[in-house]
This record gives structure tokens, C-alpha cells and sequence, in this order.
């Protein structure tokens, strides 16, 4: 038996596979809105990125006409792409969770008679559903095998992880149940946390001061910690501000990936010279 290896000069990057999960309006349509040549799908009610473009927060990118509501449109867009019927170089579903709803309906309805508490009965559906999944990262593992980047947006909760050698403690975690998550972190090249850097201001209330907690610069949070889940293999080891806009998000993220490439280490951070108002230019 012989093999024919391709030379280590001829080989391409690999399409990355990202899942940036994080609080509502820290700005995660509009970073991804920002990406090289970006095609939305907007799935169920998640119409965040046509709100930024009326707004002029973002710019007018391509995206599917109309939210995906059935795992049938899901399908049929990652298949228009596959075919080379619609054409981009980064493909964003927002969001994941939406997504597993999708499945989770199409289940009950092919598995479950339409029956919900059949579906809840003992976690059952949750386990019928799991090939549901994977037949969807295989559609995704198909749009990186054309060099198309993947990005999947997602909306976080918080989980109290059990924890076997100490006390339990709270985790920001994607919301989505737990063996899909598995699913997706194997899947993922990088997941990002974004969340603001909460701060104590003080107060004065009835003539006593009192601390209070206030939100101020969002951040982008690449390496796993007892707090949330995040992960990278680009050599990311820093948070990433997120500045005051998606523009800015987007650069920041951009120039840190691109000093590991290089140097084989994150940049320092760069702090933004002013802090933005909580919640503009965010999604």
C-alpha cells in the first residue's frame, strides 16, 4: 500500500469553526456582522441583525430573506451554500439554541406523536435528538470543507456546576442542553465568551453610600475558566475588548488572531480610550 502526502508548503488553513456565546446585547450580531464576506441565517425570532441594519448599526450584509422556522430551512440553506448556490466566506447562524428548538419540535412531531410530555418523559427526546444534531454539524462540517468559515451565535445561561472535589459553584454556560453542547464544543474551533466587566460605583441613597454594580466595557473571553465555558486552539490566552462598536469588536478580534499567527502569542491587550454606553451597537 502507498500513500501520496501533500507537501507541508501546499497545505491550507482550515476553515474555523467558532461559537461565541454570551449576555443579551453585549454585541454578538454585530461583531460577526463585521466578518469577511458574512451570510446571516436568523432562526425562530432571532431578528436582532435586521434591527442593527435598520438602525445603521451595521452594515446592509447578506443574509436569508426570512427567519428560518423549521429544521426543513435550516437544511435548505446550509444546502444552498453546499452547492455553491449562494456564495460567502463566513456563514453565521444566529442562534444555536434556536436551532436545537427546531430539532427538538421536528422530534416531538416525528417521534412523539406531537406530544410534548412524551418527549420530557425520563429526558427521552434529548436522546432521540442527538442524531438530529449531528446530521446538522455534518451540514457544517461540509460548508468548512469549502474553505467557508462557521460561526454560531448563542445565547448563555447560568448552570451550577456539581462539582465532585469541592463546593458546587455557578458557570456561564450556552444555552442549550448539554449533551448538544458536547456536540458543538468537540465541533468548535474556538468558543467565546462575551459578557461586560462589571464594576462598583458608589452611591449616595438617603444620605448613606451604597456600591453599586454597573456594567461598562464588554469583552470577548477566549480561555475556559470555573466562570464560563471558552475555549481556543489559536493560541489565545486574553481578553479581547469590544470596544464601542461591532466594527471595532471585529478588528480587535481579528488582530489578536493574527498576532498568534505570527508571533505564536497574543498581543497585549489594547483598552479603549473611552467606555461605551451598556447595550449600543448590540445584539
Amino acid at each position: 500500500m502507498s500513500f501520496s502526502l501533500t507537501p507541508t508548503k501546499e497545505v491550507k488553513p482550515m476553515a474555523t469553526v467558532s461559537i461565541t456565546h454570551g449576555v443579551p446585547g453585549v454585541g454578538k450580531t454585530s461583531l460577526w456582522a463585521y466578518a469577511p464576506d458574512p451570510l446571516f441565517l436568523m432562526v425562530k425570532d432571532e431578528v436582532g441583525l435586521q434591527t442593527l441594519i435598520d438602525k445603521g448599526r451595521v452594515p446592509n450584509v447578506q443574509h436569508f430573506p426570512e427567519p428560518a422556522q423549521s429544521m426543513e430551512h435550516v437544511n435548505a440553506a446550509c444546502d444552498a451554500i453546499i452547492s455553491g448556490q449562494v456564495k460567502c466566506k463566513t456563514f453565521i447562524i444566529d442562534t444555536g439554541n434556536s436551532v436545537e428548538t427546531l430539532i427538538h419540535s421536528q422530534v416531538t412531531e416525528e417521534c412523539y406523536n406531537n406530544d410534548k410530555s412524551q418527549f420530557m418523559q425520563f429526558h427521552a427526546g434529548f436522546e432521540t435528538s442527538l442524531p438530529y444534531v449531528i446530521n446538522f454539524i455534518s451540514k457544517l462540517r461540509r460548508i468548512r470543507a469549502k474553505g467557508i468559515a462557521v460561526s454560531i451565535l448563542c445565547h448563555t445561561r447560568v448552570k451550577t456546576f456539581k462539582n465532585p472535589l469541592g463546593s458546587d459553584y455557578d458557570r456561564y454556560v450556552p444555552q442549550v442542553h448539554e449533551k448538544t453542547w458536547e456536540l458543538l464544543n468537540n465541533f468548535a474551533d474556538m468558543v467565546l465568551f462575551a459578557n461586560y466587566e462589571v464594576t462598583e460605583q458608589q452611591k449616595v441613597s438617603k444620605g448613606k453610600i451604597k456600591a453599586a454594580p454597573v456594567a461598562s466595557q464588554a469583552y470577548l473571553y477566549p480561555v475556559r475558566t470555573a466562570a464560563y465555558d471558552a475555549k481556543n486552539r489559536h493560541g489565545l490566552t486574553g481578553r479581547i475588548s469590544m470596544g464601542k462598536t461591532g466594527q471595532e469588536a471585529w478588528a480587535n478580534l481579528e488582530r489578536a488572531l493574527k498576532s498568534c499567527k505570527t508571533s505564536g502569542k497574543q498581543e497585549p491587550e489594547v483598552e479603549p480610550e473611552t467606555q461605551p454606553e451598556t447595550g449600543k451597537d448590540a445584539a
